[in-house]
């Protein structure tokens, strides 16, 4: 029978095909009430070029609608539509399978006979109660589907349904199946069933509907349905949907992308209550951002893997992983590998009276509360029914963000271990065990407790932020061979301060890192206590970095098996005595006291020992501080001398100078050294006499100076550099009274600004860099008058003062550990006496001086810095001696040099020796 280029309408059946008989429908439309059977071996129908098919169901009810291909027979739709319309008053069958618009089964004979559907390039549409738009059931049935596009309008309507097919496989592609309906199915497949879904989107928009199913009936004989599906789109947006269920099945997932926006729903149900099934899950996205939802539950004892996968969680009260009354089986483990389960407000995993084994490989796990940090890891019983062994494994850089919390009556429930350059961040909250390698870390957010700590790694206590909150870590046990970072406000005994606290035995070594939260040091008497052990304190602390704060060091000291910060030294082992050869003792008279005497076995009361007040130890970056605010000071100021020597006409110079300093702190603890150079060159620029003999000249003036050096503790031994590089600009002035001779009054000035750059590197320390600059003047004079003039030469004295003003200051600073630093200056004076010899070169003729010079050096107080308010000075050049050796000579008409050596001397082993040179040309 062929119907071609038609229009056919009426009530009853459109037809029977049986008995190996053959039909086509080619662009024909069709409205009936009932649909059409094809049944028999070697039946066929084909459907095809733009028909289109409505089939009311009128009176009859959707039992017996719809197009049937049954018991060996053949359908082949392409490039049509078909329509199921409900007006009947039988609404369906309340038992599986329900009628479709194409029904492929094979109920009369299912083993013997092949029964299948081709169907391609077509429209269905389903608008009745439990209507699914195909299929396919009982027996040897299958079908092969391309580029559909189905809709299911009606309650428990399904787009494809898949039942009982003796394994033979069925596939569907390059489709779109959309339900509108409460408790409606994307493709459900169950027992005995095998079908590949490719390139297929789904989207449920009623109650309770669900993108996937796969899994057994429940018989006591099990049919285990096989689902493999690639490149697949789920879109929910009902309440308590499911994206893809797997019950007692097999599920083959890749690339798989689900949203979800209904309340109460679930991304991926794996196991649910039933023991068995297999779920492999590569590529899978879920976005879920309905409240009160799940990412992925699983139940039973599943084998299933999750790879190359991701579970966003953005609904409130919505967590990532749930996994209840399950005990995993096959690998013994959820292998998760290079995936992230993320939440906004919810637990990331959370286990309900379940033993269970989460492996993390190159994964991630956050937990959120609100979109704060929240709880990664939830364990929990359920009512009287404890959980087992719950146990979280992170691997190969993976990372759990959020904390770790057991609320189970199971005290050893919770436990994490951290291998291969993982980190937790989070606390950990009735932990039973904490197990880190040697290439992991724990960042500690708050108050912890865990039965066991093994610490290879690092466990880092995280900064106590705005609030100033400090963490202690609580363990029964604690195996070292890592490193600790702590946070301590570093101050006297009573200072915050993170802390580890053992109830029982420490074992191992443990590197201990002191990081220093605002506080400014002070002498400390017991210490501040950082890890307290109730038991055997057989572990070994040390102290990985230098524990600074204001211009103190810090130092881990252990007392009765606790572990103190102190600001004094950890003391020198004592070595034991020789002991005394022992005397026979004397026999001691006896004696009858007097009734006056006390009686000598009354015991004193005993006194309450005092603690010993330790020396407070300075480190040595508060000399490096000090050596560079010298430096500043000391690298431009010069004497007319230095300068430019005897007066001349307008003239051009340019000098260098070099100095070595050697100086300590008033304590005598620190030791400074230190090497400076500057080049400096200026010339005349006006110059006018007020008479004949006299002349005032005014220059300008420009130098780079450099300095380094170092500063040993004497105590710790640690040392500090220090080093600063600048330039300055000034301008000069000077006038002689007799400008030709020199002899008689002269008054020199000047004024310059210097900017320099310094840097102070501590030992184990970061760098720290910072600026000083200002303003320095000087004002000098003297008076030279000669003792003895001959033909050969003549003697002159010269006593002369200078002042010196200092506004050179550096930039408020604060270092990387928060210590601030400031420094001062001082005004110097000079009262000096100098005593010259002038001749002339007997063979150029050109005049010579040689001088020698003795001077007071005065400081209105010692350089300083304060560090955190603690000051320390420099000693010793308060008040300072100074000889200088000098010679001056003119060797050309035009061209003069000049050099000279000085010493400075002050107490407590200050001096400063320097060397200068120059070279003048006068016009």
């Amino acid at each position: 029978m062929n119907i071609a280029n038609s229009t056919l309408s009426g009530y009853a059946r459109l037809g029977d095909i049986s008995n190996g008989a053959s039909a086509i429908i080619s662009n024909t439309t069709v409205s009936t009430g009932r649909g059409v059977n094809v049944t028999g071996t070697g039946s066929y129908l084909n459907i095809t070029n733009g028909s289109d098919i409505t089939i009311r169901g009128d009176s009859y009810g959707l039992q017996d609608t719809g197009i049937t291909v049954e018991a060996g027979a053949t359908l082949n739709i392409e490039n049509s539509r078909i329509t199921v319309l409900d007006n009947g008053d039988d609404a369906g069958s309340s038992s599986p399978p329900n009628p479709a618009a194409i029904t492929v089964t094979n109920t009369l004979n299912p083993s013997e006979l092949e029964t299948r559907a081709i169907l391609n390039n077509l429209s269905i549409e389903t608008r009745g109660y439990q209507s699914n738009a195909i299929t396919v059931t009982h027996g040897n049935v299958s079908a092969a589907m391309d580029n559909l596009t189905i809709v299911t309008r009606g309650q428990g309507s399904d787009g494809l349904y898949i039942d009982d097919t003796a394994n033979v496989a069925s596939s569907i592609s390059n489709s779109s199946i959309e339900t509108f309906g409460y408790a409606n199915v994307g493709i459900f497949a169950i027992d005995n069933t095998e079908v590949t879904l490719n390139n297929v989107n789904i989207t449920t928009h009623g109650y309770r509907s669900t993108g996937l199913i796969a899994k057994e009936r429940g018989s006591s004989d099990p049919q285990t349905a096989i689902m493999t599906a690639s490149d697949i789109d789920i879109t929910m947006s009902g309440r308590d949907s499911i994206g893809v269920e797997n019950g007692q099945s097999e599920m083959y997932l890749n690339d798989i992308r689900l949203t979800l926006s209904g309340d109460n729903s679930t991304a991926l149900t794996v196991g649910s209550l039933e023991p068995d099934g297999i779920a492999h899950i590569d590529n899978l996205t879920a976005q879920v951002s309905g409240n009160n939802s799940t990412g992925m539950f699983l139940g039973g004892s599943p084998d299933i893997r999750f790879n190359n996968s991701s579970i966003n969680m953005t609904g409130n009260n919505s967590h990532g992983l749930k996994a209840g009354y399950l005990s995993i089986a096959s690998s013994g483990a959820l292998p998760m590998v290079d995936s992230h389960i993320e939440t906004r407000d919810g637990y990331a995993l959370q286990t309900i009276n379940a033993n269970f084994n989460l492996d993390l490989t190159r994964s991630t796990l956050t937990g959120r509360s609100g979109g704060e940090t929240g709880i990664a890891v939830s364990v929990e019983d359920n009512g009287a029914h404890q959980s087992g062994v719950v146990n979280v494994t992170a691997s190969d850089h993976s990372h759990i963000f959020g904390d770790a919390v057991s609320q189970s009556a199971n005290t050893q429930a919770l436990n994490i271990a951290l291998n291969a350059s993982s980190t937790m961040t989070g606390r950990i909250v009735r932990g039973h065990s904490m197990a880190l390698d040697n290439t992991s870390h724990w960042n500690v957010t708050g108050d912890s407790d865990t039965a066991t700590l093994s610490n290879a790694g690092t466990v880092a206590f995280a900064a106590p932020g705005e609030n100033n909150v400090f963490k202690t870590v609580t363990v029964s046990n604690y195996l070292g061979g890592g490193t600790l970072i702590m946070n301590t406000a570093l101050g006297d005994d009573s200072s915050a301060t993170d802390k580890l606290v053992v109830t029982g035995d420490t074992a191992g070594t443990t590197r201990l890192y002191v990081n220093n939260v605002h506080g400014s040091g002070t002498t400390t008497v017991n210490g501040i206590e950082v890890i307290s052990v109730g038991g055997q304190s057989n572990g070994l602390f040390t102290l990985g970095n230098r524990a600074l704060a204001g211009a103190y060091e810090y130092f881990l000291h252990q007392d009765a098996g606790d572990w103190y910060l102190r600001s004094a030294l950890v003391p020198e082992p004592e070595v034991p005595a020789e002991p005394e050869i022992p005397v026979e003792p004397e026999v001691p008279e006896e004696e009858i006291p007097s009734p006056d005497q006390p009686d000598i076995n009354t015991p004193a009361t005993p006194q309450r020992p005092t603690p010993e007040q330790k020396p407070q130890i300075y480190r040595p970056e508060a000399g490096a501080y000090l050596a560079n605010m010298t430096a500043a000071n000391r690298l431009f100021s010069h004497s007319l001398k230095d300068r430019e020597g005897r007066a001349q006409d307008s003239s051009m110079w340019l000098r260098q100078q070099a100095f070595r300093t050697k100086s300590q702190d008033g304590s005598g603890q620190l030791q400074m050294r230190g090497n400076s150079y500057v080049i400096q060159g200026g010339g005349e620029v006006w110059n006018r006499r007020f008479s004949e003999q006299d002349r005032l000249g005014v220059g300008i003036m420009a130098g780079y100076g450099y300095s380094s050096g170092n500063t040993q503790s004497a105590k710790t031994h640690y040392d500090a550099k220090n080093s600063l590089h600048g330039y300055s600009v000034g301008t000069y002035a000077t006038w002689y009274q007799n400008a030709e001779s020199g002899n008689g009054l002269y008054v020199d000035s000047w004024l310059q600004y210097s900017r320099f750059r310094a840097s102070v590197n501590g030992e184990g320390l970061e760098s720290e860099h910072y600026d000083i600059s200002g303003l320095s003047g000087s004002l000098e004079s003297g008076y030279r008058q000669p003792l003895h003039q001959s033909e050969s030469g003549s003697l002159f004295i010269t006593p002369q003062a200078q002042i010196i003003w200092n506004g050179i200051k550096a930039d408020r600073h604060q270092e990387v550990n928060g210590t601030r630093v400031d420094g001062s200056t001082s005004t110097q004076t000079r009262l000096g006496l100098n005593l010259s010899y002038d001749r002339l070169n007997t063979q150029t003729k050109e005049p010579f001086t040689i001088y020698g010079e003795v001077n007071w050096l005065h400081n209105t107080q010692n350089v300083d810095v304060t560090l955190d308010n603690v000051r320390v000075e420099q000693a010793g050049s308060r008040n300072v001696g100074e000889v200088k050796l000098g010679l001056e000579g003119q060797v050309t008409d035009s061209l003069t040099i000049w050099t000279n050596l000085a010493q400075q001397i002050g107490t407590k082993s200050y001096s400063d020796t320097s060397a200068n040179v120059g070279i003048k040309y006068h016009f």
